[in-house]
């Protein structure tokens, strides 16, 4: 069996050396002192400087310091202990500092300038400051038009402060006449007008713009930490982007308090997500969702999936999601319902060191009774230890043949009976369950980041880490029904009752550098992995007549491994000496891995009586189940684009590219059973002994041919190996034909090539079914965008994708399905689906961080890949090509602030959002078991609603969050039973920070409700279960 090593982390260590260049010469300090929350200046403030002198603030919080060129600490007396300040101070240069304190103990803001001494901006006093008269203006960024809000404006010689609002809008009492007025802003660079004058005749319509800084960091440094992803900025984003864009960043993701990726797209508009893992957009999931991470793909951990399930991406390692709902050319052309772009986070803009601790409660199920098992040493670390391993005589007695079969007589092949006696001893005989009391859920995580320049070149090292222990005991009941006479027949029950703990463990190491201006590399580390420790408990009647049992009892232990590397580097530069051309080339290894070491199940039986429970000894009971899937991936990209077009201009952008991606996959699953013996007229214990425990059955002694026979019963398409070759290229443009008018267009090419092979178990090279699928696909895409005032605009989109079955949908060998516990059967002649898109959405962005949008969509698709129950001996669940199936509808998206109210509601804002999809498939009629062949896509809810209540301060915010979502097809009805839905799910979160200094605390509540999750079938209820309700506490320390 092909084994993945369990532990493979990379470690990274940095050493850098920097020389200080020499001082020369005399230089000057201007410190400005204000106070954060009244907005005023902090006056006879002292202040110590290294040489032992001081000085205070006068009336404006300014003092002044000359000293020779080099670095220094300073020491504010704003509290105590007194707040040290490091300063560098260059030869005839001034370097300016604006100290913002916040008393409360909100993190300070420090904004550093250092410039020639002739440019310093306050020079001498000035007397002949005209009379006082009321003035507004606008503040606006230089490179697109949208207003600034928080600049901050200061008149030489004049005591008062200005803040422009949420719209880059100031209003005031200044001095007439020609002033020195100055504006700051820590995203641009500071902006000095110098004899500015103001009179009556401009007082009302002054306009200033701010240029942004960018990554431009040698004259303006950021001290206070910076929230990558704030709202304001993510909306901007949105608004700029070239396709129809859905932007949820870290601050916003952190205020939600949603702790992985899955969890906090649900809030996103005509987004849902089912099983907690899987991520629908616009009703459209699995084969129609592609994810990227840092612009690069990545294998999946699932054994009989494409898709990526993105619990596996904690919260905390990422800096923004952005959801693309049309296809553009450098986006990968199996596109459906959309690509989700994660971005992790980068290099920092500060040196910083936080870590954190959380405990959580989960009603129903802390403190409660449950199971667990005696596991590994490892456990809580999430890494088996070996105890779960396949025997090392199993092992060894694999490389003899594909299966392990008994020999007879005369025969030269298999084993003997006593050889496969002592491979079935040679099992760990741990079958018992025990009980356990469930935890509270903990969690620990670490973050650490640096940023330095040596020689000219600016580093920067980041690190995160974060540990979780989920444990939970969750009971559910499960029926199934068929038809009957009159009406739906129980078939089966089966009461659940799942202890399971989940151990969760990220990591991400992130070092960047930047040479100039223009070239910078990074290269980035992720780890993530989860892996989860389970013991079930199964009471289940089935309503058979021709059974010797009816009632059942199954005890199952299980644990699985999944987890992910990814190794990416990415680069910017100059493209040659052609000017206003850059090339961006990024590539990643990643490796994917599920492993299941020994899953045990065992059942037993009711007696016809009713009185005891008995071991059963069909076909599938007493197994131990090993699986373990590897999945590798290469990814490289190269893109070339001319410069921007400045804002209102006319002209062309081009944009061009190529990529190449490989991933082959190796999943190799075995099974084995202790078969009871036919004829027990010899070994009369055994029928007191068939009502003991397992643990006291599967002894040693009784693993023979005589009594339990060691046997293998894997089949020959449990294993597989598959490859996947994609080239592409693509050519885009941005045409400005107007300077409100863009017209993006562009043409992808895509060669993907598919081989899947199923193999003997344990003998990759013996293969038993081939199959494989070669497919040029020419993929043209449009966007004209309207933008017909300046916070408003039309898009209208138009494209063409393609969805590709994956691996084992190829296969014609039949294969049961691990993670849904099923048998289905692939089919070779399937086909590459054709999608065509159209979009169109309106946007009004009425301030930097409210916005309103109204968008609709309609897809068609050419024979649609759906899962159906074929026709056959074995009516097995297999893939065909449908018709065509239809996907429309409309998304609305609003944030509102309330300061239209009053000003001092500023910080409370209201935002939400509301889908409606139409969707249906058209199957063939006849040609399948399915009870309909008009049905709604599967997993497409028809409505989805989210609502946001929240207060956000610097030190402090609150958030309610409202989700649910309409009824939606889990699995497909057959044979005239009725497609089984899962009912509207009614969410409410509760979200509280408190930052005080270096300590912030988080209180969560999480489904408020404690709403019921229900899946029926027509009136009646197939699955029961109620998550619970959940309370979190978090707490973090900053250093």
């Amino acid at each position: 069996m092909y084994k993945l090593p369990k532990f493979c982390l990379t470690v990274v260590t940095l050493i850098f050396l920097a020389m200080p260049a020499a001082a020369q010469g005399q230089g000057r300090l201007a410190l400005f002192l204000f106070n954060g929350e009244k907005e005023t200046p902090l006056k006879d403030v002292a202040v110590t400087f290294p040489d032992g002198s001081q000085a205070q603030t006068d009336d404006k919080g300014k003092v002044v310091w000359r000293v020779d060129a080099g670095t220094y600490t300073v020491q504010l007396h704003l509290q105590t202990p007194t707040i040290p300040l490091e300063v560098t101070i260059q030869s005839a240069s001034i370097t300016e500092i604006i100290y913002t304190h916040f008393p409360s103990g909100a993190e300070a803001e420090t904004l550093i300038e250092s410039k020639p001494l002739e440019e310093e901006t306050v020079e001498v006093e000035r007397e002949d400051l005209g009379p006082v008269i009321p003035v507004r203006g606008k503040v606006l960024s230089e490179d697109d038009n949208a207003p600034i809000p928080g600049v901050q404006i200061w008149v030489q010689d004049f005591p008062d402060k200005t803040i422009t609002n949420e719209e880059g809008v100031f209003e005031a009492f200044l001095p007439s006449g020609k002033i020195n007025i100055s504006f700051i802003h820590k995203q641009y660079a500071l902006l000095i007008k110098k004899d500015f004058e103001i009179d009556n005749g401009n007082a009302n319509d002054l306009l200033f713009k701010m240029t942004p800084k960018g990554l431009q960091l040698a004259d303006f440094t950021v001290k206070a930490p910076h929230v990558a992803g704030g709202v304001a900025a993510l909306i901007d984003q949105k608004r700029k982007a070239s396709g129809v864009t859905e932007v949820l960043g870290a601050e916003e993701m952190k205020q939600n308090g949603d702790s992985n990726a899955a969890a906090a797209l649900q809030r996103v508009t005509g987004l849902t997500v089912v099983g907690g893992r899987y991520v629908f957009v616009r009703g459209l999931g699995d084969r129609y969702i592609t994810t990227l991470l840092n612009g690069l793909q990545l294998p999946s951990p699932e054994p009989e999936r494409r898709v990526i399930p993105l619990d596996i991406f904690p919260a905390g390692v990422l800096e923004q999601m952005t959801i693309a709902k049309t296809l553009t050319p450098d986006l990968p052309g199996a596109f459906g319902g959309g690509t989700i772009l994660l971005k992790t986070k980068t290099v920092p803009e500060q040196d910083y060191l936080k870590i954190g601790t959380g405990i959580s409660y989960l009603t129903g199920s802390t403190f409660e009774d449950g199971w667990s098992y005696d596991g590994g040493a490892l456990d809580l670390l999430g890494f088996d230890d070996g105890n779960r391993a396949l025997p090392q005589e199993v092992q060894e007695a694999t490389e003899q043949g594909p299966v392990l079969r008994g020999g007879g007589r005369f025969s030269d092949t298999g084993f003997s009976d006593e050889e496969l006696a002592k491979m079935g001893q040679s099992f760990n005989n741990n079958w018992e369950q025990t009980p356990h009391t469930v935890l509270p859920n903990m969690k620990l995580n670490l973050s650490a980041g640096k940023k330095f320049k040596t020689n000219g070149v600016k580093w920067g090292v980041l690190t995160g880490w974060n540990y979780r222990v989920q444990d939970s005991v969750i009971e559910r009941t499960t029926r199934t029904y068929e038809t009957g006479v009159t009406d739906l027949q129980l078939r089966s029950s089966a009461n659940l009752i799942r202890s399971q703990q989940r151990i969760s463990l990220a990591g991400l190491v992130s070092l960047g550098a930047e040479f100039d201006k223009q070239n910078s590399v990074q290269a980035i580390t992720l780890l993530t992995r989860i892996s989860d420790k389970t013991a079930d408990v199964v009471n289940s009647f089935f309503n058979i007549t021709d059974s010797p049992f009816s009632d059942f009892y199954t005890r199952r232990l299980d644990w699985v491994e999944r987890m992910l590397i990814s190794q990416q580097f990415v680069g910017e530069h100059p493209l040659f000496n052609i000017p206003d051309w850059k090339l961006n080339w990024r590539y990643g290894l990643s490796f994917a891995s599920r492993e299941q070491p020994d899953r045990r199940t065992v059942d037993y039986g009711q007696d016809p009586d009713g009185t005891e429970y008995r071991l059963r000894g069909e076909t599938g009971d007493n197994e131990r189940f090993f699986s373990d899937l590897f999945d590798q991936a290469h990814h490289a990209a190269i893109d070339t684009q001319s410069k921007e077009l400045a804002p209102d201009s006319t002209g062309i952008q081009f944009k061009t590219g190529l990529n190449y991606f490989f991933k082959d996959r190796l999943v190799d699953s075995r099974r084995f059973n202790l078969a009871p013996p036919v004829f027990t007229d010899e070994w009369p214990e055994f029928d007191t002994l068939v009502y003991q425990n397992p643990g006291d059955i599967f002894v040693p002694e009784n693993i023979n041919s005589d009594r339990f026979s060691f046997i293998e019963t894997s089949k020959d398409t449990d294993s597989y190996k598959a490859y996947q070759h994609i080239g592409a290229a693509y050519l885009s443009n941005d045409w400005r034909f107007a300077p409100r008018w863009t017209l993006t267009s562009g043409l992808r090419f895509e060669s993907s090539y598919q081989n899947v092979q199923a193999f003997k178990p344990g003998v990759p090279d013996n293969i038993k079914a081939e199959a494989d699928l070669l497919k040029n696909d020419f993929l043209p895409s449009a966007l004209l965008s309207w933008r017909f005032t300046q916070n408003m605009q039309l898009r209208l989109a138009g494209s063409s994708s393609v969805s590709r079955p994956n691996f084992r949908e190829l296969s014609n060998t039949g294969f049961f399905d691990v993670e849904r516990g099923r048998l289905i059967r692939g089919n070779s002649e399937l086909e590459s689906s054709q999608i065509h898109h159209a979009d169109m959405r309106w946007e009004w962005y009425f301030s930097p961080k409210e916005s309103l949008s109204l968008a609709a969509f309609g897809k068609y698709f050419n024979k649609p890949i759906e899962m159906v129950y074929k026709m056959s001996a074995e009516n097995a669940i297999t893939y065909q090509n449908a018709n065509y199936a239809e996907n429309a509808g409309v998304e609305i998206e609003a944030r509102k602030s309330f300061d239209f109210i009053h000003k001092v509601l500023a910080p409370l804002f209201i935002s939400g959002n509301a889908s409606w999809i139409y969707s249906r498939v058209y199957l063939e009629e006849g040609a399948s078991l399915s009870s309909s062949t008009e049905r709604p896509l599967q997993g497409q809810s028809p409505w989805v609603i989210n609502g946001r209540l929240a207060w956000t301060e610097k030190a402090r915010s609150i958030s309610m969050l409202y989700n649910v979502f309409g009824p939606r097809i889990v699995e497909v009805g057959d044979n005239g039973v009725p497609d089984l839905y899962e009912q509207p799910f009614h969410r409410l979160d509760f979200v509280y920070r408190e930052n005080m200094g270096p300590v912030s605390l988080a209180l969560k509540g999480q489904n408020l409700l404690d709403s019921t999750q229900q899946v029926t079938i027509g009136d009646k209820v197939v699955l029961d279960v109620r998550p619970g309700s959940q309370i979190t506490l978090d707490m973090s320390f900053s250093f």
